[in-house]
């Protein structure tokens, strides 16, 4: 199966469909991370627009985001639900070594708050609802017609922008998740609470391990104990050969 030329084939017995908003991805219960492989060829910047669906506020769900390169490093995000409250983590292999990165918070594209010298699979960031702050995209989880609802309670447009998600591979080789935030208020775990609607995770890479090529992507893989998830909008960047 392609999109924009891309390759899915469903993981752990998950079917994989495809609609005519982009490719919809359906589990085999909570118990079992079902999911999708996407084939994205080497490319440096992926991105997709998605709705995890069918996790109401008070239930539980983990979403994990995996990249591969040639060279066998990967790279990992993982958003977990609990009780309406998301939070985010990254980990970061190279070389067979877990490396620390660095988290940035941004709102309207200006940077709010970073945090470095982060472990692999560390959590330092949650999302939390805040009833005078609404969503500013459909909150991860939420179901279309539950999304519709409150948007009408509220008389906004929320449920017209998709939740993204990017993985890139920057200059110089370090890799970063990016995801946008359902709910602006966001607890750090220093103690800080900041307003922002994207967080950004990047490895944190020495100057010894930097390349003048970098490679991207080979695949990404995306598990969750949701019963769907919907991607939609996906795009890719592939690295340039270098002759």
């Amino acid at each position: 199966m392609e999109s924009h030329g891309l390759k899915h084939c469903g993981l752990n017995g998950a079917s994989v469909k495809r609609t005519e908003e982009g490719v919809r991805v359906e589990g085999q219960g909570s118990s079992v991370k079902g999911g999708v492989v996407i084939q994205t060829e080497a490319a440096t910047n992926w991105t997709a627009g998605m709705f995890i669906e069918g996790v109401g506020d008070e239930q539980t769900s983990q979403t994990v985001f995996s990249s591969t390169s040639k060279e066998g490093n990967t790279s990992t995000a993982t958003l977990e639900q609990v009780n309406g409250k998301v939070g985010y983590s990254a980990a970061f292999s190279r070389d067979g070594q877990q490396l620390t990165y660095s988290v940035f918070i941004y709102r309207d594209g200006a940077l709010q708050a970073s945090l470095g010298g982060i472990r692999s699979g560390e959590v330092t960031v949650h999302s939390v609802q805040n009833p005078e702050l609404p969503p500013i995209v459909r909150p991860l989880g939420m179901t279309y017609d539950a999304c519709m609802q409150a948007c009408f309670r509220l008389s906004c447009a929320y449920c017209e922008h998709l939740y993204n998600g990017a993985q890139r591979t920057l200059p110089g080789g370090a890799r970063e998740w990016q995801f946008d935030v359902s709910h602006p208020e966001l607890h750090l775990k220093d103690g800080r609470v900041v307003e922002g609607d994207e967080v950004v995770m990047r490895e944190e890479l020495h100057k010894s391990k930097r390349q003048l090529h970098p490679l991207g992507a080979e695949q990404i893989q995306i598990q969750t104990t949701a019963p769907a998830i919907e991607l939609r909008d996906e795009n890719v960047t592939r690295a340039c050969s270098i002759r």
